[in-house]
């Protein structure tokens, strides 16, 4: 215990700057040295802290190699990586580990976090930058999420980020009085001169009667069919069984695509009232001005 011990005075001595013991250590102390980080590094420095004390602990207790389950293992090397969050960009100094048995390295911090290799963002800060530009254009959104973080996002990656983005995590196997489907363009960044700038999204929502709303995924690269697939699959056992609807109705703005992909999951489809009001008015003026003309 006391080499545990040991190491949590070498980190903290280490981070707040200060020669401190775990036997003679005060609150006094602990509050200065906080302070202190605070006004030198501010949040983004605390939490780098926090991770290296959490990664201290988390070597010592034992961890196992996630290539062959063995838990002996010798110290590799150390890496900086400087993510995005939401609370401004922290920069990280992450161990990794050598396997003895299988000889391969690994970073036992980034499988506790579940970072991404070569992610330069937190899944919190790609969450908000993204849930920004639901509201608006990416160029204004870009604007709004570097005043908010105090650093700089070009409106192109939140382009890729929007892109690459599709949902995970999230339960399909459900039953909904509606199922809302609708779709809608956006402008991507090309990956080469002959590909197409022009992008969609498509979301299913579902819908409950006593008002509660249901996601059930949004996606960027699948097709409407690949929704309707998936969706039936999650809730289809077996083939040898009937497949019963899981809502009572599916909404739609009349798109035959959607409507012709995804019937099958409802017992009935209506148009979007607000859609058929919306792309009525047009309609009808268009036509009032033709008959004008040909009088």
């Amino acid at each position: 215990m006391s080499g545990t011990h040991t190491v949590i005075s070498n980190k903290i001595s280490m981070l707040f700057g200060s020669e401190i013991s775990l036997k003679d250590f005060s609150f006094s102390q602990l509050i200065v040295a906080v302070k202190n980080l605070f006004d030198t590094e501010g949040v983004p420095g605390f939490v780098k802290a926090l991770v290296i004390l959490i990664e201290s602990l988390l070597i010592k207790s034992g961890v196992e190699c996630p290539h062959c389950g063995k838990d002996k293992h010798h110290l590799h090397s150390k890496s900086d990586r400087k993510l995005k969050t939401s609370i401004g960009e922290v920069n990280l100094a992450l161990t990794r580990l050598l396997c003895i048995s299988c000889k391969k390295t690994f970073n036992p911090m980034a499988q506790l976090f579940d970072l991404d290799k070569y992610s330069r963002k937190s899944r919190e800060f790609e969450k908000f930058a993204l849930e920004t530009v639901t509201d608006q254009s990416f160029r204004r959104s870009a604007t709004v999420i570097n005043k908010e973080a105090g650093f700089e996002t070009a409106h192109s990656t939140l382009h890729r980020w929007f892109w690459h983005t599709d949902a995970v995590n999230i339960n399909q196997k459900k039953r909904v009085d509606f199922l809302i489907a609708d779709g809608t363009g956006f402008k991507r960044s090309k990956d080469n001169e002959f590909d197409t700038n022009k992008g969609s999204i498509k979301v299913l929502i579902g819908y409950n009667k006593n008002g509660e709303v249901i996601p059930f995924g949004a996606w960027t690269r699948a097709s409407w069919k690949d929704i309707g697939k998936l969706i039936k699959s999650k809730n289809h056992p077996s083939d040898k069984i009937k497949f019963k609807p899981i809502a009572g109705t599916l909404i739609t703005d009349g798109e035959e695509e959607i409507v012709r992909q995804l019937k099958k999951l409802a017992e009935s489809h209506q148009r979007c009232l607000f859609h058929m009001t919306h792309e009525l008015t047009p309609l009808l003026r268009y036509k009032d001005i033709v008959q004008k003309t040909k009088q």
